[in-house]
């Protein structure tokens, strides 16, 4: 549990960094195709970076760590003998460790109904609506016929009448 929870405050360390770069140098470039593509790369690139390997010019002193190998003791285990009381595996379970991934994959998941229901949403609109024009490189213009804010998503543009 602890390698996982390591992994996501690593990999929300590499999203914050590389937000910031977009945000500080990349936020006002007009080549919109680029900044599109780093926003969809960033967060792979931030979920692969804790996973990498990295050479041994990062890694700690390997004599300092041998010498540390040297020193540690072995470990010791205390068992206690006796029947755990009702409700004893309950509380062992309830970890703070457990707590924070119950909360994490309990937002992940509203994110994610939330994210499928804006995705129905923008279908049904499409359905609706009627296509008004089409550009010489793919992108549909279509007419809603509801009071709506004009955006776009994917190869549509959707403009309110």
């Amino acid at each position: 549990m602890e390698a996982l929870l390591n992994f996501i405050l690593k990999s929300g360390i590499g999203l914050l960094a590389l937000y910031l770069f977009y945000y500080a140098l990349l936020r006002n470039e007009t080549n919109f195709r680029f900044n599109r593509l780093y926003l969809l790369l960033a967060p792979l690139v931030a979920l692969t970076l804790p996973l990498i390997k990295w050479p041994a010019l990062l890694s700690p002193d390997t004599a300092v760590a041998q010498t540390l190998q040297a020193i540690q003791l072995s470990e010791v285990n205390v068992v206690a003998y006796g029947q755990p009381e009702k409700g004893a595996a309950l509380l062992q379970f309830i970890t703070p460790t457990n707590l924070a991934l119950g909360l994490y994959l309990l937002v992940a998941a509203f994110l994610a109904f939330k994210l499928c229901r804006q995705l129905w949403h923008i279908r049904k609109l499409k359905s609706k609506a009627v296509t008004v024009a089409q550009t010489p490189d793919a992108v549909q213009i279509i007419q809603l016929e509801q009071h709506y804010s004009s955006f776009a998503f994917l190869n549509y543009v959707f403009l309110s009448s």
